[in-house]
Formats: structure tokens, sequence, C-alpha cells
């Protein structure tokens, strides 16, 4: 200018710092992708036939049942029965805080039910363990 220095011209970074941009923002998308999926895993989901185990729990009770059978145990026999699917209930949530996992009615599954796993035998378990 007037004191007989050139202007000085911007810095061109060219192609290589966009490229180095676009890498780095591209590696960031992926630490941050990594990082959620790692801390929100996807549902676990386990089925359970609640018809077929409750249906089970009513035939058992019906084999007890006698004709000579005092009016306590008849009362007792029906308490039972009426206590059926409240134990049934409970043994669903024992279940689901065990496998930390989405119970799913078994009749409610349309497809795809050979990828998730059948925990009825686990419920019939816990069913008797309450007994």
């Amino acid at each position: 200018m007037g004191d007989g220095t050139a202007p000085v011209a911007p810095q061109q970074t060219g192609l290589y710092g966009h490229a180095l941009t676009w890498f780095l923002s591209v590696l960031s998308a992926v630490i941050v992708g990594a990082a959620w999926v790692y801390t929100h895993p996807a549902p676990r989901f386990a089925v359970v036939d609640v018809a077929r185990l409750a249906n089970e729990e009513v035939e058992n009770l019906t084999q007890r049942i006698r004709p000579d059978m005092s009016d306590q145990e008849r009362t007792a026999l029906i308490n039972q029965a009426g206590a059926v699917g409240g134990r049934i209930e409970e043994a669903l949530e024992t279940l689901g805080r065990e496998c930390r996992c989405v119970i799913l009615h078994a009749g409610a599954v349309v497809n795809g039910r050979g990828d998730i796993p059948d925990m009825t035998g686990r419920v019939r378990e816990l069913l008797a363990a309450k007994k």
C-alpha cells in the first residue's frame, strides 16, 4: 500500500482442508452413533402361553375335586382357583425381572415366533415353586 509492502492474500486451504473437515465430521458421527447403540440396546422379548398355564392350573384344581369334600375344603379350593390369576401375574413379573425382557402373550405374536424364546416352562417352574 503506501508503505511499500505487498498486500497479503488469504491463505487457501484447498481440498485438503475440506477433506479433513469431512473426515472429522464423519468420525464424530460414527463415535456418537456407536455410543448410542452401546448405551441403548434393543429390547429383548420372550413369549409365554398364559392361556395354557391358566388351563393347566384349572385342570389341576379340577382333578382335586371330590364328591365327598367338606364345605371347608371346597371353599379352600375355590379360593385357590381365584388366586390363579394373581399367581400367574406374580410369576410373569418375576420372569420379567430375571430376563430383563418384554414378555408377550404367545397368542399376540403373529410371525417371527421362532426368533423369540418361549419362557412358558420357566413360568411353570415359578408357579410350582409358589405352591
